[in-house]
């Protein structure tokens, strides 16, 4: 009854259902045009075969987390977060939100055998969210500016358009390419955020308690995801309560100030409760409890130089350069012929911040759109003569709130790109109908020139994700050189430089051949402010296996193992034994004992693994002379140690009842390195 009330109240005009259903066709074809390569970038990206649920490096934060979550409490165990873990009270939390951990309950609920191994796929799901939010944004704000105004086969086209490059032709991409724990949590912030402000305005449009019960939903979501952008939601919220108590358009918004002040107050104390469980604190967490600030001094120099602040004005223009720098991208005769930049920004004025890494800038990356974004901005603010666009002013300048704490954040990195997102769409789609309206004969260049710099933006920012991610392995970096030498031959060897050790620092992409191809490695780019030596070459992976450093374990399983059955000794390096462990029936795991001692400290047990007769499974041991590094995976798991202390390693004959196991090392060097070495000549 009340539903049916509110919408004989709306002062709208419905949108022709047939002009509807043209635009959710073609959003719909544009979004399946766009999954089989976001299928790609996730869980292929230059892997020998399809991962659905790929293990990375930080990838089982969330997990541990819901695992607490069944068992009462919200602490994980002790140092199973290295680094990024925060101590309280002598128990372990993680910074990140709550709403993906609660995704994933019903899995983990069922099976532990896919633990740290669901961010791709929850990356994934993520991107089909943000497509299908942004789409419902993009016809739900034309829909308040352009009213039911007939649209042409051409702009239905260049909303098409605007859609597909900003969900992937911006940032997204690249947090496709790079499955851990940081590019989940602003993934889900963007598709959180932007499906929030849909529902915002459906039900401006036409007051339903469903868009309210989905505005509650995804507002607590939000909240529970990302504490910086669940800050402009509030602020959203308030504005919301706000132009309801004073709406001129008499009971039909008015009575809803209470139902938004409520949502606001229970999401503000769900905030509360729990900064407040995890860090005793009632917003926040304090950097000083991170493990990282207890064993990194330029985390702890960082900290005192801001008076413990990791947020603050002073970062702001330094910040400024870098996300809007003219010269954040650039065309490259290498393969894929698009290039970020090749050292982080420095500071501007006297000021420290935490890490500073290389990143494109929206400038460069999304010049047309920047602008309209900015354009739409000053529309929204400035503009708006009707309640429904006064309502939307409320959302544009709350995506704009979203994207503050990046600016004045003590740290940057490309994948913070994301938190403008929102922004972009919003403020863009906005700046795009209300130019519409007002041009008659230069329309039609207009929507062409938008067309034209949407599938530039998607070129470019695509080409961006295909290079080189902190979350990939030597096959991924080892295939994605091979492919560029494939394709541009002699621009991959002028990025190679000859020498007789792998340096700390080098430019992104940079090839170092050792010697005469004793070893090839290729870097991520420089490491800001790294002051411990296990970290001093964390940017490198070896290109090819370097002669004698690797060797491939075989292991044949003839029986089911027990508990009382003989471990096997798989490598020995001094008092370093490298074991696999059966601990019970059928089950076994890797083990490092006597490990070399290392700050922070890392992973020494693998996760459990199936062990049945009939089985076969690889163990892949490396230890590289150059990078110092020891890589160690199998049977689904993968982890670095150091593993390479005093001594030799070797890999002893093994003699067991239930399993047997054969070794290869390979001496031979790299056909890829030979070649890439005579065309430097």
């Amino acid at each position: 009854m009340l539903a049916t009330t509110l919408a004989e109240e709306s002062p709208t005009t419905a949108t022709s259902p047939s002009q509807t259903r043209r635009f959710l066709r073609a959003l719909a074809t544009t979004n399946l045009a766009l999954v089989l390569p976001a299928f790609w970038l996730t869980f292929v990206d230059w892997r020998d075969h399809v991962t659905l649920f790929p293990r990375n490096p930080q990838g089982d934060v969330y997990d541990l987390q819901a695992r607490a979550m069944l068992s009462g409490h919200l602490n994980v165990p002790a140092r199973s977060l290295g680094i990024e873990g925060f101590i309280h009270d002598g128990k372990t939390y993680t910074y990140f939100g709550l709403f993906p951990s609660l995704m994933r309950l019903p899995i983990l609920m069922i099976t532990h055998s896919l633990d740290g191994r669901l961010t791709a796929m929850s990356l994934f799901v993520a991107w089909l969210a943000i497509c299908v939010a942004t789409g419902a944004c993009l016809l739900l704000i034309r829909h308040i500016i352009r009213g039911a105004a007939t649209a042409s086969r051409l702009e239905v086209l260049t909303v098409c358009a605007m859609s597909a490059t900003l969900t992937a032709g911006t940032v997204i991409p690249s947090l496709l390419a790079c499955p851990r724990v940081y590019e989940e949590d602003i993934a889900w912030s963007i598709a959180l955020g932007l499906g929030l402000l849909a529902f915002v305005l459906a039900f401006f449009l036409q007051p339903r308690r469903r868009w309210f019960i989905g505005i509650v939903v995804l507002t607590l979501a939000a909240v529970m995801t990302r504490g910086s952008t669940g800050d402009a939601w509030f602020l959203v919220l308030l504005g919301l309560a706000g132009f309801c108590r004073f709406s001129s358009h008499g009971q039909t918004w008015r009575r809803f100030t209470w139902w938004f002040a409520g949502l606001l107050l229970a999401s503000g104390l769900l905030t509360v409760a729990v900064s407040y469980l995890k860090f005793g604190i009632i917003y926040g967490f304090d950097e000083r409890d991170q493990v990282w600030t207890h064993v990194d001094a330029h985390r702890r120099a960082f900290l005192a130089a801001n008076a413990d602040k990791t947020f603050g004005l002073q970062f702001v223009p330094t910040t400024v350069k870098a996300y809007f720098s003219p010269v954040g991208m650039w065309v490259s005769g290498l393969f894929p012929f698009f290039q970020t930049p090749k050292g982080a920004v420095s500071p501007v004025g006297h000021v420290t911040f935490d890490q500073i890494w290389p990143t494109r800038s929206l400038t460069a990356s999304t010049p047309f759109f920047l602008g309209l974004s900015i354009f739409g901005t000053v529309v929204a603010t400035v503009k708006a003569a009707t309640p429904l666009e006064r309502v939307l002013r409320i959302a544009v300048l709350g995506t704009v709130a979203a994207t503050v704490p990046v600016l004045i954040f003590g740290y940057i990195a490309p994948r913070y790109l994301g938190d403008f997102v929102p922004w972009m769409v919003f403020a863009s789609a906005t700046g795009f109908f209300w130019t519409m309206n007002r041009l008659k004969q230069r329309a039609q260049l207009f929507m062409n020139a938008t067309t034209g710099f949407a599938i530039l933006g998607v070129v470019m920012n695509s080409a961006a994700a295909l290079t080189m991610q902190a979350s990939w392995s030597t096959v991924q970096v080892s295939n994605f050189t091979s492919a560029q030498h494939e394709l541009t031959p002699q621009a991959l060897a002028n990025e190679a430089v000859v020498r007789s050790s792998v340096p700390i620092q080098a430019p992104p992409g940079q090839i170092v051949i050792v010697g005469n191809c004793k070893g090839i490695y290729r870097t991520l780019g420089p490491q800001p402010n790294i002051t411990l030596s296990l970290m001093e070459h964390v940017s490198w992976f070896s290109v090819a296996p370097t002669p004698g450093a690797e060797a491939t374990l075989s292991i044949a399983i003839k029986k089911t193992p027990t508990f009382y059955d003989q471990e096997l000794v798989l490598a020995t390096r001094g008092l370093t034994r490298l074991v696999l462990r059966p601990f019970h029936n059928g089950a076994g795991r890797l083990i490092i004992e006597y490990p070399v001692s290392q700050i922070p400290p890392v992973p020494t047990v693998s996760h459990p693994f199936v062990l049945t007769k009939g089985q076969e499974g690889i163990v892949k041991v490396a230890i590289d002379p150059y990078l110092h590094t020891t890589d160690i995976s199998g049977f689904d798991n993968v982890f670095k140690t150091s593993f390479a202390g005093p001594g030799v390693t070797k890999y002893p004959p093994v003699v067991s009842k239930w399993a047997t196991v054969t070794t290869s090392q390979p001496w031979t060097k790299s056909p890829l390195c030979q070649q890439i070495l005579k065309e430097k000549g």
